[in-house]
């Protein structure tokens, strides 16, 4: 019925996929995801990366001046010559990424629906957790649905919310997981 309903509704699908590989690479979840939004190719040059960037940012911010160089910094598109150099330090940088993204999540919300699915947190890095932590604690008053699917030995920070619900579902069988 909810996948039926989501075809129906309009909405923005967010996928952020943890992997066991990348439990030191900072935001790789969230990396990944905007690289893929973005439509960006290894072999674009670093101007094309940079006008899809801008496009995809363009989108949801109109202080592209900031979060460019944040998020350029963040996917290693350089922007010098275009952008002012961040004047930061690593610790502003960070806190001044993370408030960019979940920006970006409050504008889309601001449109329409927002599905947010993080597969496999318990792979989840330090830094995608404190976002998610961020994104669990702002979307209470927001048109957003967050589904984090995680295995049982993972202890989620953000079960104490009100407005949070745990579903423990037992292992799936093969004909259930391809449904």
């Amino acid at each position: 019925a909810l996948r039926e309903h989501l075809v129906v509704e309009p909405h923005t699908m967010l996928c952020y996929q943890c992997s066991p590989y990348h439990l030191s690479s900072a935001l790789y979840p969230i990396i990944t995801a905007l690289e893929r939004a973005a439509s960006l190719r290894w072999e674009d040059d670093n101007d094309l990366k940079l006008e899809k960037l801008e496009r995809l940012l363009g989108r949801t911010t109109q202080h592209l001046s900031e979060a460019v160089p944040l998020i350029g910094a963040l996917l290693s598109i350089p922007t010098e010559g275009r952008y002012l150099p961040l004047d930061f330090t690593p610790q502003r940088q960070k806190e001044k990424t993370l408030q960019v993204l979940l920006t970006q999540i409050k504008a889309l919300a601001a449109r329409q629906s927002v599905l947010m699915v993080l597969e496999d947190a318990q792979w989840i890095d330090p830094t995608t957790m404190e976002f998610m932590e961020l994104v669990v604690d702002q979307i209470r008053n927001l048109a957003v649905m967050v589904v984090i699917t995680y295995r049982p030995e993972f202890s989620p920070p953000w079960t104490g919310h009100l407005h949070t619900t745990t579903l423990a579902v037992s292992r799936l069988g093969r004909r259930q997981t391809a449904a």
